[in-house]
């Protein structure tokens, strides 16, 4: 059995969402990278526990952003390969899926972290 190949309209939506997949990655691993630089400039300002915390957010902005750009590879694959555009499709979808599950863990980590900053 053959395997289905994307016409080129469908190939740019695929790369289309592989780049903003992959900005999006990127933006996020930067904005904890820009946020750890910050929070060790400021460190002595503030109290070794919300030091612990605002790290401890900036790093999970930094692994959010490595596995958002992960499944970027896949998508791009479909569009630059042939006989492969389904395995290439379901990985990518694997990986974002468990990008986004792990996400959604770390946001509400930091959004707890931040309530417990605001209550305490």
């Amino acid at each position: 059995m053959s395997e289905y190949e994307f016409s080129s309209e469908q190939n740019r939506t695929i790369r289309n969402v592989s780049s903003r997949v992959m900005w999006q990655g990127v933006l996020l691993a930067l904005g904890g990278v820009f946020g750890l630089i910050a929070d060790f400039l400021k460190k002595d300002t503030l109290t070794t526990s919300d030091f612990i915390v605002t790290v401890a957010q900036s790093a999970l902005f930094v692994v959010m952003g490595v596995l958002i750009l992960r499944p970027s590879d896949n998508f791009k694959r479909i569009t630059t390969t042939e006989g492969k555009d389904v395995k290439e499709l379901m990985s990518g979808f694997k990986e974002l899926n468990f990008a986004t599950v792990l996400s959604i863990v770390f946001l509400i980590l930091i959004i707890a972290g931040d309530v417990v900053g605001i209550l305490f």
